[in-house]
């Protein structure tokens, strides 16, 4: 059973954003140069800069992208282990984010930038991804490897330390979770059919994303039938 845009439609519904998560501190302006510069230390100038994605940057890539080649980082996998309160969840019925956790290997897309202002590029990215402090997500450079050879990508990996870490869930319960959370930008379903959908096109099968897109499936269907 898979997810379908009517399956989807059952669970979703139009909420305004509430705004920032209360009694949560978030990113400014000092922060996000802090990240920046910390990553322009490890990278040397004229150096291309390519971005490793593996979600929504795939499909909605922050910046103009030059070209793109399919990769692997090892040591990292897939996960929607984040909570989310806000975008595809609530803070009454949270949501879950996919991140980079440790272990395993990942295969997504290398994405090089085609822009002349390599920091603007970098900091708009680093912006999009990091929100709330101390973060539970962390930008830093990934080996990837590619049919051309190693690369440098930036990628956003997950901190178990972090606030929002919610690692170890069986995929049965992280598909109930997944089924009814809804926040202002949609369903935390449609997020999934969306990535299992593009790996497809690029010809990759993540077999973890394909059983949970299996199970909430189910779910939304039992939802529909009771």
């Amino acid at each position: 059973m898979r997810l379908t845009e009517e399956l989807i439609l059952k669970v979703y519904r139009k909420l305004e954003d509430s705004g920032p998560v209360p009694d949560v501190a978030h990113m400014d302006d000092y922060d996000y140069a802090q990240v920046v510069d910390t990553l322009f230390k490890d990278i040397p100038v004229g150096e291309p800069i390519r971005v490793f994605a593996y979600g929504s940057l795939m499909w909605n890539p922050e910046c103009d992208v030059r070209s793109s080649e399919i990769g692997i980082v090892h040591g990292w996998h897939r996960s929607f282990c984040m909570r989310m309160l806000r975008y595809r969840g609530t803070v009454q019925t949270p949501g879950l984010m996919m991140g980079l956790d440790r272990g395993g290997s990942c295969r997504g897309l290398v994405q090089t930038l085609d822009c002349p202002h390599r920091r603007a590029a970098v900091e708009a990215i680093v912006r999009r991804e990091l929100i709330t402090k101390p973060c539970t997500y962390s930008a830093r450079w990934l080996t990837v490897r590619t049919a051309s050879g190693p690369v440098r990508g930036l990628g956003f990996v997950i901190d178990r330390q972090g606030h929002f870490y919610e690692g170890g869930l069986c995929q049965e319960k992280t598909a109930k979770r997944m089924a009814h959370a809804v926040g202002h930008l949609g369903t935390n379903a449609e997020y999934l059919m969306n990535t299992v959908r593009h790996l497809e096109s690029l010809g990759i099968r993540d077999r973890n994303l394909c059983s949970l897109e299996t199970l909430v499936a189910k779910e939304i269907s039992g939802l529909c039938s009771g």
